[in-house]
Order: C-alpha cells, then sequence, then structure tokens
C-alpha cells in the first residue's frame, strides 16, 4: 500500500512535490482535531490589517498529554526553551542543548518520515548514512547564523520557536509551540485571518478541524499580524517538509497535502540557508 512504505517511487525522486504528499500519508503521529486536541478558532477578521482581540478565549481548548510523551514530541518540546526570543541577542548553546538537538533528530530519524527521507536525500546523494543524515539536519536546522549580530538566530528557532525583531514577532509557525507558550501564560490568539485556504472538506468539518490556520496573535506582548500554521502535524512531518521544499523547490511551492492547497514560502539567505520557510 502507498502509504506504508518509506522507500520513495521513480516519480517521488523525479517531483519532490510528490514526496511531500508522500510525508503527509507517513505522518503517523499527526494529531487528530477532537482526539488528541481541540481548538476554538472563534471570531475571524478579513485582514491582517485589522488590529484588536476577536477572541476572548484561548486557542487551544485542550492537549492530551500523551501526544507529549510521544518521542518526537517530547524531544522537541525540550528545544522550546533553548532561544533568546529577541534577534541581537546572540544564542549561548550548552553542552546540553547540543544533546537535546541530537536527541531530537535520533528519535527523528527513526520515525516512518525520518526513514522516508533518509532513503529520499540517499537516492538523491546528499547524505551517504543515517548518522550522516543527523550532521546534514543538524547544519542545516540548528547551525547559528546572524540576523542582526553574529549568532543570534537560527533555522529551527526562526520558524519553530519564533522571533522578535523591530517590535514584532517573526517566524513561530509550529502548533505545538504555540500551545507551549499559551499554556505559559505568554502567547495571546486575536483571531483567525479570512478567507483562509480552503482544504476541499474543510467548509463541512468547520473551522475548529482545520489543520491548516492562518491566526493573528501576540507573542510576550508583540504582534504577529498573520501567521500560517498546520495544526496537529507531527515535528518529524514539518521538519522534513520544510528540508525537502528548501532543498529542492523555489520561493514559492504550491503543494497538495490531503485535502488541503498548500502554498509554501521558501526564503533562502544569500548563503544558501534557510531564512525562513512556512505554510
Amino acid at each position: 500500500e502507498r502509504k506504508a512504505s518509506v522507500t520513495p517511487t521513480t516519480h517521488e525522486l523525479q517531483d519532490f512535490k510528490l514526496a511531500c504528499e508522500r510525508l503527509w500519508l507517513l505522518d503517523v503521529q499527526r494529531c487528530q482535531p477532537g482526539v488528541d486536541y481541540a481548538v476554538n478558532m472563534q471570531k475571524g477578521k478579513n485582514s491582517s490589517w485589522h488590529k484588536g482581540d476577536l477572541a476572548p478565549d484561548p486557542l487551544f481548548r485542550w492537549v492530551k498529554d500523551e501526544v507529549f510523551e510521544r518521542e518526537t514530541f517530547k524531544h522537541f518540546i525540550s528545544l522550546l526553551d533553548n532561544y533568546e526570543a529577541h534577534t541581537g541577542n546572540a544564542e549561548v548553546v550548552t553542552k546540553e542543548e547540543k544533546d537535546e538537538e541530537d536527541s531530537f533528530l535520533k528519535a527523528v530519524i527513526e520515525t516512518p518520515i525520518g526513514q522516508y527521507l533518509y532513503q529520499y536525500l540517499l537516492k538523491k546523494q546528499k547524505v551517504k548514512s543515517e548518522s550522516d543524515l543527523k550532521i546534514f539536519l543538524q547544519n542545516m536546522w540548528f547551525k547559528l547564523y546572524s540576523r542582526e549580530v553574529r549568532g543570534d538566530s537560527s533555522p529551527f528557532e526562526h520558524v519553530f520557536v519564533g522571533e522578535i525583531r523591530d517590535g514584532s514577532v517573526i517566524g513561530m509557525h509550529n502548533w505545538i509551540q504555540l500551545f507551549h507558550e499559551e499554556r505559559n501564560g505568554k502567547f495571546d490568539y486575536a483571531g483567525y485571518i479570512k478567507p483562509r485556504r480552503r482544504g476541499t472538506n474543510s467548509l463541512k468539518s468547520g473551522l475548529d478541524e482545520e489543520q491548516l490556520i492562518t491566526i493573528q496573535f501576540e507573542w510576550n506582548g508583540y504582534l504577529k499580524p498573520k501567521g500560517t500554521s498546520f495544526v496537529g502535524a507531527s515535528p518529524e512531518f514539518e521538519l522534513a517538509l520544510y528540508t525537502l521544499c528548501h532543498l529542492f523547490g523555489q520561493e514559492d511551492i504550491d503543494l497538495t497535502l490531503g485535502s488541503y492547497s498548500v502554498l509554501i514560502k521558501n526564503h533562502k539567505l544569500k548563503n544558501g540557508s534557510i531564512g525562513s520557510i512556512y505554510p
């Protein structure tokens, strides 16, 4: 069955967009709305220029504790407190943090998605072994670069955790981080942005069932006028998806993931590393 195989087909090797579709099918740890978590989308805004809080209640009603006991989720969460939010402050990486990055990547590689990514990059001659893949991902996602001063940022920090620059939030596209920060009182949801990119089944199932949302929020008191996130996706899905898009895609990448038509924005820095990448 197509869903179960972690071996890329010839077509997938020729077209990375098909490989991205396969990642969606392989995401066995994706959380289901109403089963593993529930969100409360509340009111929508016509544009990101529309300021003001239209959502008196939190975005997340609940997420089952069990979700965060899953290997990749557990290791992902341990990475979230390793970063300094404001750009211009150099990151200091401790040995413990390096070990946490290591444990996270090892856990990712052991999943079906990680195995598929390994086979894919092996066939593309980007890596030679699983330990090679770990180093490859470490360099791609965790290597520090400068946004304002040397070593104040990394692709992982920007995309998954979020940063504050010039008085606003940049990056921060991961739902686990949003939940984590909402629970810690640092994230304030202000409503979703309409018109949202519609999946074929979304009109029937309602907003709270959506697994791709565009929202406005404040983090640490700073505004993010508009940010899009997958909801429920596993950390390995997002990491692998963005890795393939960054390596093989142009700036705008149109994908079909399940019932969603998704546009991935892929901003590369001059040196080729990930500036930002998000749906």
